[in-house]
């Protein structure tokens, strides 16, 4: 068989003429194609177009897991987002408090050492002068 007839088997050429309603001719070419499969390759590209699509369908079984995982990383971050803001509130408040306790708590420090100074110097006034008076005492008896 010749090429010529391959190629005629293959495509089918045909040809129409018309006249239209003002009277010119047209002229239509137009080519078929004829593509003869045999069985076992038709099975065979069938099997190979399931196959395709059973990876495609993983694939898109893929995606939509990562998606999925993706949409859940952003609500978990979005939720640890919220928490890191009202730990910083709570900080700040806090920290407020803290620094009038602070305050507070440096007064009251003050006001107990002004207290326990004058203390500590009345107690020591008061123990020298009995101390004094033990030594004159003991000085009288034993001389």
């Amino acid at each position: 068989m010749s090429i010529k007839d391959k190629l005629k088997d293959f495509i089918n050429p045909k040809i129409s003429i018309s006249i239209d309603s003002l009277g010119s001719p047209e002229i239509q070419l137009s080519f078929e194609k004829n593509i003869k499969i045999e069985d076992d390759e038709l099975k065979k590209r069938i099997n190979d177009l399931d196959k395709i699509k059973d990876e495609l369908i993983n694939a898109s079984k893929a995606i939509d897991f990562i998606k999925k995982n993706a949409l859940d990383k952003q609500t978990e971050l979005d939720e640890i987002k919220k928490n890191l803001e009202n730990l910083e509130i709570q900080k700040k408040t806090t920290e407020g408090v803290l620094k009038l306790n602070q305050e507070a708590f440096t007064e009251l420090l003050q006001k107990a050492s002004k207290k326990g100074r004058t203390r500590n110097i009345i107690f020591g006034f008061i123990s020298g002068v009995v101390s004094s008076g033990i030594v004159a005492f003991l000085f009288k008896i034993f001389s």
